[in-house]
């Protein structure tokens, strides 16, 4: 395990198992001492032709253990890891340990069994379904600008949303949804309501080209709070709360947006996931900061 992972003391078996599931995660075999190159991991089949699980025997030494300069996976072919994590008891050896001498413990990992995706749902044609309020936010109007930029091209990227007969793309709720799940809620920020993928992109692309307030494209609106004197007085009240998510329930479009660019965050109270599955989408562009302490580019106070 030395040779592939370095030396890595009391770690090492967490570099192995990290080794393991990302071989079963991807189904690739890494190089090895008896493998020069990846391979694909092709699964086993029991003698009916039902596909099994992989399964990969992860050796973690014990402190005695002298450094191996083998795999800690033991997964040389798909059957003979199914057999070898069928019959392992932890005193024979294994990858090159002598089972009696120096092996703290060993480990059958197993993939997961796979998950039915749920269909996909037959919503009305694009453009005549449901409006969603899509909402970003960064640390300054450029932050805001390169962020909006990079999710166009991310959207463009994903089949255009269904542009000109190409592929749907994602599901433009889930979309919207997954950007006002788990992000920092910052000062500079942008609200857009749209029925397609398509348009959110085109929106968002425009955006980018004209950024700020009144000089982006129609329909996008964007604030800068930076200079503001603080959150609303009536941000972080339970009565807030509540007031928040009834204009979610009612779909309250136009007063969300007003108090999103006001201050409020009203992704604090997030209505339910539309989607059957997340939507994986870029992260907002984040401000660098100095790794030293003292004056700097942008570190002097002013609006950047």
């Amino acid at each position: 395990m030395a040779a592939l992972v370095g030396d890595a003391g009391a770690v090492t078996g967490a570099a192995a198992l990290v080794r393991a599931v990302g071989q079963l995660r991807h189904a690739v075999l890494l190089a090895g001492p008896d493998r020069p190159a990846p391979a694909a991991w092709e699964p086993a089949r029991s003698d009916d032709g039902t596909v099994l699980p992989r399964r990969a025997l992860v050796s973690v030494p014990g402190p005695a253990a002298p450094a191996s300069s083998t795999d800690a996976v033991d997964a040389v072919g798909p059957a003979d890891a199914v057999d070898a994590a069928d019959t392992a008891d932890g005193t024979d050896g294994v990858d090159g340990t002598d089972g009696g001498e120096g092996v703290g413990v060993v480990l059958v990992v197993e993939e997961a069994p796979a998950v039915p995706r749920a269909p996909a749902r037959t919503g009305p044609p694009p453009g005549t379904g449901p409006a969603e309020l899509v909402l970003l936010s960064a640390a300054t109007p450029a932050h805001l600008a390169a962020t909006a930029g990079r999710l166009a091209a991310r959207l463009s990227d994903d089949g255009g949303g269904g542009r000109d007969g190409g592929p749907a793309g994602p599901d433009l709720a889930a979309v919207a949804h997954e950007l006002r799940l788990g992000r920092a809620v910052l000062r500079c920020r942008l609200a857009v309501t749209v029925r397609t993928v398509a348009e959110l992109a085109d929106a968002l692309a425009g955006f980018a080209a004209h950024p700020g307030p009144g000089t982006g494209p129609a329909g996008v609106r964007s604030a800068d709070l930076r200079t503001a004197a603080g959150p609303p007085l009536i941000e972080g009240l339970e009565e807030t709360r509540a007031y928040v998510a009834a204009l979610w329930q009612g779909g309250r479009l136009e007063q969300l947006t007003r108090l999103w660019l006001a201050g409020v965050d009203v992704c604090a109270v997030l209505p339910a996931h539309p989607g059957p599955a997340a939507v994986e989408l870029p992260a907002t562009v984040l401000r660098p900061r100095p790794l030293e302490p003292g004056p700097g580019p942008g570190t002097d106070g002013a609006p950047q």
